[in-house]
């Protein structure tokens, strides 16, 4: 099992239903997961989509062929699922036949990053691969930073490091993290940056005691919860144990497109 795609999109999915219905408690138990209203929306799409790329380019043994694989895969895929959720300038460059990068610093480049985790054997090799899958649309500064943090949490973890290892080491390379998921939870709001919410789900996975309770977490701050399960779900899927359920929940909410991708993992 690829735990990081895999808890990424349980993330999503659960995350789907308060995106815009924030519930801002701080009892996470009353975050209901394998919601049947549950879906899945861009953030699992692209995923998946990244990761049939990196395999395919891997099995050549040029992993920047990935660019390709993933433009012919939107171009195969995503123009079917266009009621996703994609951000306005994501949307156009899902239709364009001439895809160009364009400077975003969206948090859409750290949401799909889960795969790079579960394929990279070193830090090296993962800040490559998501500056790889990640400039062919958020080419901007922050948007490259946002992926590339997710990404380097999440191999941390596979190398066995400490939460306080981890902790220093994004403070040392990437973001402050001066503060609490509680303390930030009443004032917290919608943000489609990658500097607003990839330290935020940094700190969820930080604060989080359980695979569970990571995603009940995220869901709890409100905002892009949908994107910030996502987040946080790549790196606990690696820290925590993931039950069978969580698999099964998956599979039973793609479409059959993402379906036969994620069963191929």
């Amino acid at each position: 099992m690829n735990k990081s795609a895999v808890g990424a999109v349980f993330g999503d999915i659960c995350g789907s239903i308060y995106e815009f219905n924030n519930l801002k408690t701080t009892d996470v138990n009353l975050i209901k997961l394998y919601d049947e209203r549950g879906h899945f929306t861009d953030d699992s799409l692209m995923t998946l989509i990244i990761a049939e790329a990196i395999k395919k380019a891997k099995e050549e043994g040029n992993i920047n062929n990935a660019k390709k694989y993933i433009n012919d895969l939107v171009d195969k895929i995503a123009r079917n699922h266009m009621d996703c959720g994609f951000g306005g300038r994501f949307y156009k460059w899902v239709l364009s036949d001439n895809k160009q990068p364009y400077n975003s610093f969206g948090n859409g480049s750290a949401m799909r990053i889960g795969y790079v985790i579960d394929v990279a054997e070193s830090i090296e090799e993962g800040k490559e691969l998501s500056r790889i899958v990640t400039e062919i649309t958020h080419n901007h500064q922050e948007g490259l930073k946002g992926a590339e943090a997710i990404a380097v949490c999440g191999i941390m973890v596979k190398q066995r490091k400490t939460k306080e290892e981890i902790r220093k080491y994004v403070i040392d390379n990437y973001y402050k993290l001066d503060f609490t998921i509680d303390e930030i939870r009443p004032s917290y709001s919608f943000d489609e940056t990658c500097q607003g919410p990839v330290p935020q789900a940094i700190e969820l996975f930080l604060e989080s005691t359980s695979f569970d309770n990571a995603i009940q977490l995220a869901i709890s701050l409100g905002g892009d919860c949908d994107t910030t399960a996502c987040m946080v779900g790549s790196i606990a899927g690696q820290y925590y144990d993931i039950s069978d359920s969580v698999n099964e929940f998956n599979i039973s909410k793609l479409s059959d497109d993402l379906k036969e991708i994620y069963k191929n993992l």
